[in-house]
């Protein structure tokens, strides 16, 4: 049993990422009986996100202490030429990759989860149940399939960025260690790209240069050109490890409708945020969600045969996106869609008047679970704060047809 023989489950959980092993141990939690396929776990990006959603995500998931998981940075720092520097009042946080997968996998082993290696080639429908099909021709039946396989590389839009480990602390940080977003250091020419940044806490920094949205990408080695050109100009000391980002965005996202074979969730649903590329904490923080309408739907008979699959992926799917929530998507893409045009002295005034409105106003804009009336809002917000002839283009853009 413990290598995944089992002739049928009430959950089958592809991949093995945040997103994979978060809905594997909400699904535990819930007395589902739950196989996880995928690779090794072996966690290499630099994931971050805000110091209170790790606070949650620890309590929802019953990961324990909070600091053991992440390494919190106050008042990250915020430089536009337009508005200087803004050190934002909502703590920051790294994630310790190696300690938030041991946590998620101790947790989801513990309440009966089982592992397999193998890679997900395929799902199809079987009455009511459906059948994982592996790359090594495996077939795993299951009440549910969770496809959490990462997002599609070919969306049409991107965020991009090129890092680098460098050495000691440059001045470039704020005394919290954490740079949000530098929009002058990385100078006017090229397309818009801001400075990212973080005291890693061992006599090292994570610099980064980060194309936050294009169509089409720009490419990487363009952001390491121009991130080698200003850490030589600073005399900043590159350590030797590089780091490479492109997080899809735009992907159309899986709204509640006909049975499907599979359930997209994490990356693999669109969960990603248009305006961050962040999507690792909403995994997390709705993977309990994911859990109990699946478990309510499935009546948590211990994955005995087969049950209304049919059901769970629907009730499962709803609980993700309900209707507040597709509409809070909606408007996060017509942002995007604003955001993609701008050239970079405008891309510096719309995030100088972004982040001057009240933390509870932009934080909400940065959050997928947020209300849609609270995303309208902070749209409004930023709006009346922008130039005329940025005003006229954000209008044009929210009313827009979608180009893609």
């Amino acid at each position: 049993m413990r290598d995944g023989s089992a002739a049928y489950w009430d959950a089958v959980v592809a991949g093995s990422g945040p997103a994979a092993l978060a809905a594997t141990a909400a699904l535990a939690l819930e007395g589902l009986r739950v196989l996880r396929v995928g690779p090794p776990v072996r966690w290499s990006a630099t994931y971050c996100c805000w110091w209170d959603e790790v606070v949650d995500a620890a309590a929802a998931l019953r990961l324990g202490d909070p600091y053991a998981l992440a390494t919190r940075h106050d008042q990250p720092l915020v430089r536009t030429r337009a508005g200087g520097d803004v050190l934002l009042p909502r703590p920051y946080a790294r994630l310790d990759d190696a300690a938030l997968a041991a946590a998620l996998r101790t947790r989801a082993l513990g309440a009966g989860a089982v592992e397999r290696r193998g890679r997900l080639a395929g799902v199809r429908g079987a009455g009511t149940s459906s059948v994982a099909v592996l790359a090594d021709g495996t077939e795993v039946a299951g009440s549910l399939v969770v496809d959490a396989t990462g997002g599609a590389a070919n969306a049409p839009a991107q965020q991009r960025a090129w890092g680098e480990v460098v050495e000691g602390v440059p001045d470039l940080l704020p005394p919290g260690g954490a740079l949000f977003m530098d929009w002058v250091a990385p100078g006017r020419d090229g397309p818009p790209a801001f400075l990212y940044g973080l005291d890693l806490g061992d006599g090292t920094s994570l610099l980064e240069l980060t194309s936050l949205a294009a169509r089409p990408p720009v490419a990487l080695e363009q952001l390491r050109s121009q991130l080698h050109a200003l850490l030589d100009e600073r005399g900043i000391v590159r350590a030797g490890r590089s780091e490479r980002v492109a997080i899809p965005l735009g992907r159309a996202r899986v709204r509640s409708g006909a049975f499907a074979p599979a359930l997209p969730f994490g990356a693999a649903a669109g969960m990603v945020h248009p305006a961050t590329g962040y999507s690792v904490l909403s995994s997390l923080l709705l993977a309990p969600a994911l859990a109990r309408a699946a478990a309510g739907a499935l009546g948590a008979t211990g994955g005995r045969g087969p049950t209304d699959g049919g059901g769970a992926v629907e009730a499962a799917r709803t609980a993700l996106w309900p209707r507040g929530r597709r509409a809070t998507a909606y408007l996060l893409d017509r942002g995007l869609e604003a955001l993609l045009p701008l050239g970079a002295e405008d891309v510096d005034r719309f995030f100088a008047a972004f982040f001057a409105l009240p933390q509870e106003r932009w934080s909400a804009y940065l959050d997928l679970r947020s209300p849609p009336a609270a995303v309208a809002a902070a749209m409004s917000a930023t709006f009346a704060r922008l130039p005329a002839h940025l005003r006229l283009h954000v209008a044009r853009a929210t009313v827009a047809a979608p180009r893609h």
